[in-house]
């Protein structure tokens, strides 16, 4: 049994090492990129939230959200919350009903003033809905739906008390997954960048 633990151990090793790896990397040519890929959407995503809008996007966030969520993921969910709300927006799509009094106060003024941080999102200069799941199986796939999500690996949700091998993989964003990379001391546009390889995220 111990000469089994160490060897799911040593197996486990590589296939976080090599994901935080990757961000590492990420992380260095971040700047770069935003420098190459200078948006020109800030007259676009120039939108005064009203109090209401604001509410609304800060109790979607607020679903995936519990006491152990880090206030880095907080920042992203806002982020992706943000960018979805304004897609509809946009697209005259009906946003889905809310009731804002079935959510914590505290809460609530506490991601809207993260909200004022307006971390803009695109693909190629245009706004697309970005899917949002708790967890995934540890690999976050494309689908017909969502083609320009890119598939990635998610290995550290096996590291969450709600990972199970039954977890079908899905094309959302994995929060468990951007939880885990805030805890370990990237900030919101890192891990953001690593699950929307593709995409231009800047605060």
């Amino acid at each position: 049994m111990k000469k089994l633990t160490i060897i799911c151990f040593c197996l486990l090793i590589p296939i976080i090492i090599i994901p935080l790896t990757s961000v590492i990397n990420l992380n260095k040519t971040h700047k770069t990129e935003e420098a190459t890929h200078i948006s020109t959407n800030d007259e676009v995503d120039v939108y005064e939230l009203s109090e209401e809008e604001a509410d609304y996007i800060a109790c979607n966030a607020m679903m995936y959200i519990n006491e152990n969520t880090h206030n880095g993921t907080k920042e992203a969910l806002i982020a992706i919350c943000r960018n979805n709300f304004l897609f509809e927006e946009e697209n005259n799509i009906s946003h889905k009903e809310i009731k804002i009094a079935n959510y914590s106060d505290t809460l609530l003024k506490e991601l809207k003033e993260t909200l004022k941080k307006e971390i803009k999102i695109f693909l190629d200069k245009n706004r697309v809905y970005i899917p949002i799941e708790e967890i995934s199986a540890g690999f976050i796939a494309t689908s017909d739906e969502y083609p320009y999500i890119s598939p990635v690996a998610s290995p550290w949700d096996v590291f969450n008390e709600k990972y199970s091998k039954e977890v079908s993989q899905n094309c959302g964003i994995s929060v468990a997954g951007i939880n885990y990379l805030c805890e370990k001391g990237y900030d919101s546009l890192e891990a953001l960048k690593w699950y929307l390889p593709n995409f231009t995220i800047k605060s």
